[in-house]
């Protein structure tokens, strides 16, 4: 395998599936399980993991088909969970602080972009926030509207735009430190690691693993800097980007 990989780190939107609200492709899902098994039983594959901005509950459940056994972070790097005891936890920077502090923001956010009509929340975050675009209204508006909501307060928060939606998270705390932590927790050094994303929020984890790829729909800023681009999209794109990195 390239560089002696052993853990396969991917987003879940945009590359395992397409997105919020479209199907997974079932055959590709058993693959990737498949991939765990193998690598459970000390096979010659890296096992697969997932490091993604989806609420706790659905890595939970994305786990538990992947039959993953090792950590996963979720909330873009807010969380990691354990499936081995079912625990989840929250990332070492987050003070006591930090329930007050997105507390506040969803408050601010609620005003200024729910009432108005402009988007509405993703449920099920806890310590980020996602707002998608109300019909007649652009992920660009939202994220003026959250910017202005929030302008003013000194909350360490930050807004991102992404394909599909707006993150608001905390300062310093995105998907490249997830990726850090998932590699003190689980052993795993980040240069053993390819990681696979698509939008400009994932380059942060991308750029710290010994080997990084991306599906033929990534945005140009991705496809710029990692170190294989299928010609394929979403997930048979990911499905190519397994078979170059065991066949390089």
């Amino acid at each position: 395998m390239t560089h002696d990989l052993k853990l396969l780190v991917t987003d879940i939107d945009g590359c395992i599936g397409m997105g919020e609200g479209r199907p997974y492709d079932l055959k590709v899902i058993l693959h990737l399980a498949e991939m765990n098994r193998a690598a459970r039983r000390g096979g010659a594959v890296p096992a697969v993991t997932l490091c993604t901005g989806r609420p706790a509950a659905y890595v939970d459940a994305m786990v538990q088909v992947l039959n993953g056994f090792l950590p996963a972070v979720f909330e873009n790097g807010a969380g990691l969970y354990f499936p081995n005891g079912y625990r989840f936890a929250w990332h070492p920077s987050l003070g006591q602080s930090a329930t007050k502090v997105i507390a506040q923001a969803r408050d601010l956010l609620q005003v200024g972009v729910v009432e108005t009509e402009v988007g509405y929340f993703q449920p099920g975050k806890e310590m980020s926030l996602t707002l998608l675009a109300m019909p007649g209204y652009t992920l660009a508006d939202v994220g003026r509207a959250a910017a202005d909501a929030l302008a003013g307060w000194g909350l360490p928060c930050r807004v991102d735009v992404s394909v599909t939606t707006v993150e608001v998270r905390f300062e310093g705390l995105d998907k490249g430190a997830g990726l850090k932590w998932l590699a003190s927790e689980t052993g795993y050094a980040l240069s053993n690691m390819i990681a696979v994303g698509d939008a400009e929020g994932d380059i942060t984890f991308l750029q710290l693993a010994g080997c990084s790829a991306a599906p033929a729909n990534a945005d140009p800023a991705v496809k710029a800097m990692v170190d294989y681009v299928s010609p394929y999209a979403y997930e048979r794109g990911l499905l190519d980007i397994v078979e170059w990195c065991q066949q390089g």
